[in-house]
């Protein structure tokens, strides 16, 4: 027969308890995924090209936090203020590009990786230690 003792057993349970709460949608985890989204959104307002500016202000974000996702999209009812065309319409063929107008692909590329490792030093300022 083994005999010993177990310390730390509710120290070790409690902190597991907190590193799942964190890991729900509403709790750290969603808080990462909130600043991801709002992050890449800042880097396509800032990359985007201005004419009118209709392409700009038309970045919007979706935030599915119980799937722990965000999108950066195209408003689809957003329309050039001069042409009225929707700015979907043209964006996506000066995106389509490539270069300078490759909006998306830019973000991706130039501000990615800041984003994510913003992202990781959230979450690990956030865990529980």
């Amino acid at each position: 027969m083994i005999h010993g003792t177990i310390t730390g057993l509710q120290e070790a349970l409690a902190a597991n308890n907190k590193l799942l709460a964190e890991m729900q949608p509403g709790g750290l985890a969603g808080k990462v995924i909130q600043y991801g989204t709002a992050a890449a959104q800042r880097a396509a307002i800032q990359g985007t090209p201005v004419d009118t500016g209709a392409w700009r202000s038309s970045n919007r974000t979706k935030l599915n936090t119980g799937r722990l996702q965000g999108t950066v999209f195209l408003d689809p009812s957003a329309r050039n203020p001069r042409s009225g065309t929707p700015v979907i319409q043209y964006a996506s063929v000066w995106d389509s590009r490539g270069g300078q107008r490759a909006v998306y692909a830019r973000v991706v590329s130039n501000a990615g990786q800041q984003i994510l490792d913003g992202m990781g030093s959230l979450l690990l300022k956030g865990l529980p230690s």
